[in-house]
């Protein structure tokens, strides 16, 4: 059996058609209307700010997350950390691979130019909630949040190789008591390889027939009996 280095925990995403009464962490994206009850659900805000996290806290919101509004001032957030509580702020980000763009260089050397890029690491990039790119260094970003006492980052990304795994890893290596990690897109994303890759320990699983038998096959993959319980309905 393989060992990870700390406990595999799942959340999963809800819609408001399936929520009931849940005693696991789940996740919701407020697109409007919302269940009359809130418990245990961190809601992210796609657009948000403190008016809309103010109302879903009141109606009984776990958590809420903020995107957008934070990203285009992060004077939100701290302000959201002063009101509610650092238990009760998170952020959600967006994420992918930051486009490599080459120029010339004259500069080091005036006999001769070279082309070089723009980005000669692997890096992640945080997206608005439309997907458009923000210019935003995600592990950059993610320090000045919890800078400011964010308690969760939930990072949603499409892993397409071995360098996203690699950039996952060393998120985890630096930030990861904060770290949840969901598929953004993709569909059938090989979340046992972010777990044994990457480094991840806490997993927010899509809503559908299929995530059952997910959670099961990442409990027996892994060893880890919270996986199954944190899951449970």
């Amino acid at each position: 059996m393989r060992r990870i280095r700390d406990p595999l925990t799942l959340a999963r995403w809800v819609a408001n058609s399936t929520v009931t009464s849940l005693t696991q962490p789940a996740f919701m994206i407020d697109r409007g209307e919302l269940p009359v009850r809130l418990s245990n659900i961190g809601v992210v805000l796609e657009s948000g700010g403190l008016a809309q996290a103010r109302a879903r806290l009141a109606a009984g919101a776990r958590q809420v997350l903020l995107a957008d509004a934070a990203l285009h001032d992060i004077a939100v957030t701290r302000s959201a950390v002063a009101e509610f509580g650092a238990a009760r702020i998170g952020a959600w980000l967006p994420v992918r691979r930051m486009a490599v763009s080459w120029a010339l260089d004259s500069q080091s050397n005036g006999d001769f130019k070279c082309m070089v890029p723009s980005n000669p690491q692997a890096r992640w990039e945080v997206l608005t909630s439309d997907m458009q790119s923000s210019g935003t260094e995600a592990g950059e970003w993610i320090e000045q949040l919890v800078r400011l006492g964010v308690t969760t980052v939930l990072i949603s990304v499409d892993m397409q190789d071995d360098r996203d795994l690699d950039l996952c890893a060393g998120l985890t290596e630096r930030f990861g008591e904060w770290l949840w990690f969901s598929p953004l897109t993709a569909s059938g994303a090989d979340v046992a390889a972010w777990v044994e890759f990457g480094q991840v320990s806490r997993l927010v699983l899509p809503d559908n027939d299929a995530t059952g038998a997910l959670a099961e096959q990442l409990r027996a993959q892994f060893g880890s009996p919270r996986a199954a319980e944190e899951l449970a309905a």
